[in-house]
């Protein structure tokens, strides 16, 4: 009586069934190989899978990718509008740039006796740079704690 490891080990390896130990083939040519070998010296299939070392982590970005430069933005700021434009915030810089400077100058000229009113379209023009400074500035943060762009 044949057992079944008998004929596997036959019907796969008939030259070698008889010494009692099994020889392998190779999956894709077919020709005979041994259990030491990792590829097949006739066709290089590999009969072995090839260990693969985890690939180590790709490096956190060490730059923001599209953030704001504050510097630039009040300097784009002495022309009102222009830095709000820069930090994204476009109904705002559109408002300063056609509607601040004219509204704080009428207002300048109706109040022509105080001395405020002198002042007035200056103190715009100053907040106007202070606030394209603190738009970049609050872009930056929000874009590194999320990141993507918060408008």
């Amino acid at each position: 009586m044949i057992t079944d490891t008998f004929r596997k080990s036959y019907i796969t390896t008939p030259t070698t069934a008889l010494r009692g130990k099994a020889m392998p083939f190779c999956p894709r040519c077919g020709k005979e190989v041994t259990e030491e070998m990792n590829i097949c010296p006739y066709c290089g299939n590999p009969l072995k899978p090839i260990p693969t070392q985890p690939q180590p982590p790709a490096p956190a970005p060490t730059m923001v990718y599209g953030a704001k430069n504050p510097g630039l933005a009040a300097l784009l700021s002495i022309i009102p509008g222009l830095g709000q434009l820069y930090d994204g915030r476009i109904a705002r810089g559109l408002i300063f740039l056609f509607l601040g400077i004219p509204v704080a100058t009428i207002l300048a000229a109706i109040f022509f006796w105080t001395i405020v009113a002198l002042f007035l379209p200056l103190i715009f023009w100053i907040w106007n740079i202070f606030d394209a400074y603190n738009l970049a500035v609050q872009y930056n943060r929000l874009l590194a704690q999320t990141g993507r762009p918060p408008w």
